[in-house]
């Protein structure tokens, strides 16, 4: 994966104002077993099902289990989807003893984007409310090879750098006119990416104060532009044909 603005520990920042998502990418999945070599044996399988796990008093942190599929690709993935989970809990936490007693919020929810064709990819949002005067936007995405359960590193395979798969993306950012001039210039960048029907969503990430409220829509940059310059890497490259 590439290095992203992971969420960190709500430190001395975090008590001015607001909480942290929690890790993603490799970070998340660290907890997985090996990557297999590229003669792996393992079914080809279409879709996976998905079921609920829910977080013992945090009932707005949903990451789900996957299922449906090959038992060490499931058991993979969901090693990895454990960790995100655990750290979404952990950050509940940390922002609930940040509100000392303050009205807190903390939601973190993964939504499939796309799970077909051997491919599963969710997007993450949410916000942490803990007792500042705003809240801060979470987003983050996981993208996985319903197969061998590796984590996918679609900035990679999409064959172009962050910088210009965030600029693309942007060309058909989905939030309002003024986010989208934001997010097509200098002040945002690329957060991360996950697989839609329609080609790759990114994530934003913002600097800006009032204007990360643009980061809760995302980009996209669609399989034509993408396959644009034949750039375009596996997976995505069949996912772009189909």
């Amino acid at each position: 994966m590439i290095d992203v603005r992971l969420p960190v520990s709500l430190g001395a920042v975090a008590l001015l104002a607001a909480c942290t998502s929690p890790p993603q990418g490799n970070d998340a999945a660290a907890a997985a077993s090996p990557r297999p070599s590229s003669g792996s044996t393992n079914p080809v399988v279409e879709k996976a099902s998905l079921s609920p796990k829910p977080v013992a008093g945090f009932p707005d942190i949903s990451i789900p289990e996957v299922g449906g599929i090959d038992a060490a690709a499931a058991s993979r993935i969901n090693a990895a989807l454990a960790t995100v989970r655990d750290q979404a809990a952990v950050s509940a936490r940390e922002c609930s003893q940040i509100a000392e007693g303050r009205p807190f919020s903390y939601g973190y929810a993964a939504q499939p984007t796309y799970n077909d064709k051997g491919v599963l990819s969710l997007r993450i949002t949410g916000e942490a409310g803990c007792g500042g005067a705003r809240g801060t936007m979470l987003t983050a995405a996981h993208t996985f090879d319903l197969s061998s359960g590796a984590e996918i590193d679609v900035v990679e395979a999409s064959g172009r750098t962050p910088a210009a798969l965030a600029t693309l993306a942007a060309q058909e950012y989905e939030g309002g006119a003024d986010c989208k001039t934001f997010v097509a210039g200098d002040g945002a960048t690329l957060a991360s990416a996950f697989v839609t029907p329609r080609g790759v969503g990114v994530n934003y990430s913002v600097d800006a104060g009032a204007a990360e409220g643009c980061t809760a829509e995302p980009g996209l940059a669609s399989w034509t532009a993408l396959a644009t310059g034949g750039k375009l890497k596996e997976p995505l490259a069949t996912l772009a044909r189909s």
